[in-house]
């Protein structure tokens, strides 16, 4: 019987707009798939109602759907009576762990510490301190222009032409070249952009 693992690497449980999700979902609507198995509850959805919506709609759609970890099996009914309590806390328990990130994200900042385990392009850690960043000169002057450019009135657009027409590296490219990134991380110049300025 033939299968297929759907799989949101890093995205919330609370979104069910996530994109394996959704293409998971669209063939579900095709008729494609009879039967999903999610690990445990929470892998599948943290937002109780939309997780029940769900799992209503996979009912009328003729699909059965399994937690393997909780042993439900909508072949046999819809659950014991605790999975709408389970749901529950599943929710309750993705806003709780979101509060405590964001309390610890205010502690680092408000004692002056860095917030992120990469350091932003035109720094790098300090062989003596990682939590102190300092001044990458080459990288820091590529950073300076971009903002000049950009204060001059030029658009992403002709900033990455600007700086692809002089050959200078990407981020990605710079720190592979270095030794300390991959040059995957970023694709080039205009994403670099996007997500930064």
């Amino acid at each position: 019987m033939p299968y297929k693992i759907w799989g949101d690497d890093g995205a919330s449980g609370k979104d069910f707009q996530r994109p394996a999700f959704q293409e998971m979902y669209d063939e579900i609507e095709k008729g494609s798939i009879d039967t999903m198995a999610v690990k445990e509850l929470d892998r599948f959805g943290r937002a109780y109602l939309e997780s029940g919506m769900y799992r209503e709609e996979f009912r009328k759609l003729g699909v059965r759907f399994i937690s393997l970890a909780k042993n439900l099996d909508s072949a046999n009914g819809d659950g014991d009576d605790f999975t709408p309590f389970r749901e529950v806390i599943n929710e309750f328990y993705l806003r709780q762990y979101s509060k405590k990130i964001k309390a610890a994200y205010k502690s680092r900042g408000l004692a002056e510490k860095q917030t992120s385990s990469f350091c932003p392009y035109g720094y790098y850690k300090s062989p003596e301190d990682k939590n102190q960043w300092l001044a990458d000169s080459y990288a820091a002057d590529i950073v300076r222009r971009v903002f000049l450019m950009t204060m001059d009135g030029k658009g992403p657009y002709q900033i990455c032409c600007g700086l692809e027409a002089e050959k200078i590296l990407t981020p990605g490219e710079y720190l592979a070249e270095k030794g300390t990134g991959r040059a995957t991380r970023f694709t080039g110049w205009q994403r670099w952009i996007k997500n930064n300025w």
